[in-house]
């Protein structure tokens, strides 16, 4: 069985954060599929731990007790699976890329070097925190960072030319960026409108609530006028008293 090295993990992560060019530079290209994927694990488990975290702030009642199961549920069960399929697939399009680049490295030092860049994700999600700008910045955070990596990736382990690789992946990462944009826009868009739905309602409501206690009082007015003429020698409270 394949040998987890966590104290490489976490140099490697310290690497990728400070110095990236030397983590690709002398990047290790044996090993299996375990560790590579035990390491993006890891790091979505920081991400989703993160969104609860956010979530938890935003929606107290995010962590009653059916909510915190749910949430259990995703994190030992369904995020494992995603990020299985979701790794292979990833780096089955980077890894056509590369080939088309001319790389001569296997799908396995691909994988690897998707695996790599699982901090991103980190990097994305502190960015998402920020007031107002997050959301946008977030994205596109991630699309351009992860371009720098990436040529990294390229040059230092699959032996691609810079420039070269420099063009297809900014061309790539133009092309998400504006993706990532446009769905922002789209996403503001149907926000207001839901926020302008969510005033209406409220205005309507307001309006017959105002209309309830505006029919309330005349009708009670005209009940004590009623009174008035049954019993025209006694007071509103005695009329009270007297039925």
């Amino acid at each position: 069985m394949e040998k987890i090295r966590w104290e490489k993990m976490a140099e490697d992560t310290k690497k990728f954060f400070v110095a990236p060019q030397a983590l690709y530079q002398n990047f290790e290209k044996e090993g299996g599929y375990l560790e590579p994927l035990i390491y993006i694990f890891i790091i979505y488990v920081l991400v989703f731990i993160l969104l609860l975290l956010h979530l938890f702030l935003k929606v107290p009642i995010a962590f009653s007790l059916p909510h915190l199961s749910f949430n259990l549920f995703v994190l030992i069960f369904i995020l494992p699976i995603e990020i299985i399929i979701g790794s292979f697939i990833s780096t089955a399009i980077a890894h056509l890329i590369w080939i088309f680049l001319d790389s001569k490295e296997s799908f396995k030092t691909s994988f690897k070097c998707m695996a790599s860049f699982a901090p991103l994700t980190l990097i994305g999600i502190v960015a998402g925190y920020i007031p107002f700008l997050g959301r946008w910045l977030g994205g596109i955070a991630c699309i351009f960072i992860g371009f720098y990596y990436i040529v990294l990736a390229s040059v230092y382990v699959h032996n691609i030319d810079r420039e070269r690789a420099t063009k297809v992946f900014l061309l790539i990462a133009i092309v998400l960026a504006l993706i990532n944009i446009t769905t922002n826009i789209r996403f503001t868009i149907s926000n207001r409108k839901m926020q302008k739905q969510q005033e209406e309602i409220e205005r309507k409501y307001d309006e017959w609530n105002r209309k309830m206690e505006e029919d309330y009082k005349k009708q009670m007015e005209e009940y004590q006028k009623n009174l008035e003429k049954v019993y025209p020698s006694q007071s509103p409270q005695e009329n009270s008293a007297t039925e």
